[in-house]
């Protein structure tokens, strides 16, 4: 019974954290909007336009960043576990 009651916490935990994390990025989404608003009003059309195409170059050299080291773990992560496969094949013989 201690087995299941410590799975059900967890479940229930996991979850907890899960909702509190979306109220975390609807607060930042609200944040972004009032900034963005803020901005609309304080910069000159040209401002804003180069602004916005600073902004889209930094998020596009960000994204392939992650993709960069997204790829790379994946590539650690198979290549670890084929190594782990080896050994516990060579254990078997």
């Amino acid at each position: 019974m201690d087995v299941l009651s410590g799975w059900v916490t967890a479940v229930f935990r996991k979850r907890l954290e899960q909702l509190e994390q979306q109220m975390t990025l609807k607060e930042q989404r609200k944040e972004a909007v009032a900034i963005w608003e803020e901005l609309s009003q304080t910069l000159t059309q040209e401002q804003l336009q180069v602004l916005l195409k600073w902004e889209e170059k930094t998020n596009r050299r960000i994204t392939e960043e992650k993709e960069r080291l997204y790829f790379c773990g994946v590539s650690d992560g198979c290549g670890l576990i084929m190594g782990m496969n080896e050994l516990m094949g060579k254990g078997n013989e």
